[in-house]
């Protein structure tokens, strides 16, 4: 059985991480990780997931704020995690799903690898999705195209870098998230932090900023 990883919260929400059977993983924001997430409240090798022939296993690596599942702080050892649980670290959370139920699709409807990919929109998402968007033109130097969800970390649109002529996901952060300089310091040493990152397996942030008085991040 493959499982799916759909984050829900932190940099890189809306994105999907695959685990192909017998994969392993580990979350953290050190660069000796296989997903290298850009929070300064992870440890370095902060957990650990192995999809084994028992199912989907985690284990927290002594982290310092701890790894959470469906709520509860794991002790230490193995744990057993299934499909429709949430798992949390640090600012990051993510819901866990059969990937063989229901792959996320490219726009041309073909199932994707287990890889980290955009993740297909969900009906709630749909439905609450405006006919069209208040300001196509309310951050510099993009055009927003389409909503593609939201979260406790804000909202993200389809948007069309224009210096770049490229399409973005950007990212509009939450404006209780960023309400003092010391959030806007954080949020942006975070941001730099994540454009550093090249990994197959984790998305590239473009940029970041702040535009009319909101916060985003540009990630591919």
């Amino acid at each position: 059985m493959r499982f799916g990883l759909r984050m829900l919260q932190g940099a890189f929400a809306g994105r999907v991480l695959g685990l192909a059977q017998n994969q392993t993983v580990i979350m953290g924001r050190g660069s000796d990780t296989s997903v290298r997430l850009p929070d300064m409240s992870l440890s370095r090798r902060h957990c650990q997931l192995t999809n084994t022939p028992r199912g989907l296993l985690i284990a927290d690596l002594g982290s310092s704020n701890g790894t959470y599942l469906n709520g509860t702080r794991l002790p230490q050892g193995w744990h057993q995690v299934r499909p429709g649980d949430r798992v949390s670290l640090g600012a990051c959370e993510f819901h866990v799903f059969d990937y063989d139920a229901a792959p996320p699709v490219n726009n041309s409807g073909v199932h994707r690898n287990p890889a980290v990919a955009p993740a297909a929109p969900s009906p709630a998402d749909s439905a609450s999705q405006p006919a069209a968007l208040p300001d196509a033109d309310r951050f510099d130097g993009f055009r927003l195209q389409r909503k593609l969800g939201q979260g406790a970390f804000g909202e993200v649109f389809q948007a069309i870098d224009l210096a770049q002529n490229r399409v973005v996901a950007l990212k509009v952060v939450n404006a209780q998230l960023v309400r003092n300089p010391k959030d806007i310091q954080r949020f942006l040493r975070e941001a730099e932090t994540g454009q550093s990152l090249n990994h197959p397996n984790v998305l590239k942030i473009y940029s970041a900023g702040e535009s009319r008085g909101s916060y985003y991040l540009a990630m591919e």
